[in-house]
């Protein structure tokens, strides 16, 4: 959503922006949920079908191991990105038309 708003102050100085990224920002904004769900049922398939043959006792310890794991991992993950999206939108918002010419 940071793309959208730096995107939007930009639209204000004439032919800072490309119809084309707003077509594929907005696309993405309905798509990305989607693909998400999908991809999400399947991985949720997956694993009963990996874990069928399992007690439910066995597989509570396994997944308790493993959900700590996961949200080490999606913290870890979750910052990491920051400092390079900032950078990005920053420089995005300070020369839009500069972005612009160089890319036609």
């Amino acid at each position: 959503m940071a793309k959208v708003g730096i995107t939007l102050g930009a639209a204000r100085i004439p032919d800072a922006t490309i119809a084309h990224g707003w077509i594929v920002t907005t696309a993405f904004i309905v798509i990305a949920p989607m693909v998400g769900l999908v991809l999400g049922f399947g991985l949720m398939i997956l694993v009963y079908w990996i874990c069928r043959k399992s007690t439910p006792k066995k597989m509570d310890v396994w997944f308790r191991h493993l959900q700590l794991v996961s949200s080490g991992l999606l913290s870890y993950s979750h910052g990491a990105n920051d400092a390079q999206k900032t950078m990005g939108l920053s420089r995005g918002s300070c020369s839009p038309r500069d972005f612009q010419r160089h890319s036609t």
